[in-house]
């Protein structure tokens, strides 16, 4: 596997390859260790790889032969919240992960988790700036109990 920290912009992508493909991932796929599927060019990739190794968008998982398979991570509906302060900011994580549910963060100061109707329902008791947007939820943007280690 080959990787980059950058998303590797896709005009320059394809100026090099002859067969640039994008393999399509859920947020909640990119940490499984075996899965077969096709990229957006009907190629079959299997992978067969660590649970440590975790993709992100962008990522180049196979480079041979002028064929080029890049991860792409597809957007879901999200709950995105703006909590005020730290003590609503914990209010909101402990909601979320009492239903067991990823708690994502991102450099704006917003908790986001994929969306869920029974979660959903539970925050808008808790009177929380809260919207549902189409987000890509990035791994590294996911806490983790045990520390974020990417």
């Amino acid at each position: 596997m080959v990787s980059t920290q950058d998303p590797i912009p896709k005009e320059a992508l394809k100026a090099h390859y002859s067969e640039l493909h994008y393999l399509s991932l859920e947020w909640y796929e990119v940490n499984v260790s075996a899965l077969k599927r096709q990229t957006n060019r009907n190629l079959w990739v299997q992978i067969q790889k660590s649970s440590l190794v975790h993709y992100q968008d962008g990522d180049v998982i196979f480079d041979e032969n002028g064929i080029r398979v890049v991860v792409q991570i597809k957007s879901c509906d999200t709950l995105v919240l703006s909590p005020k302060d730290i003590i609503e900011t914990g209010r909101i994580c402990f909601e979320i992960g009492n239903q067991h549910i990823p708690i994502f963060f991102n450099d704006q100061g917003e908790v986001m988790a994929a969306y869920d109707g029974h979660l959903f329902g539970i925050l808008q008791g808790g009177d929380f700036d809260m919207r549902i947007e189409e987000r890509i939820l990035h791994p590294s943007q996911m806490i983790k109990a045990y520390g974020n280690f990417f």
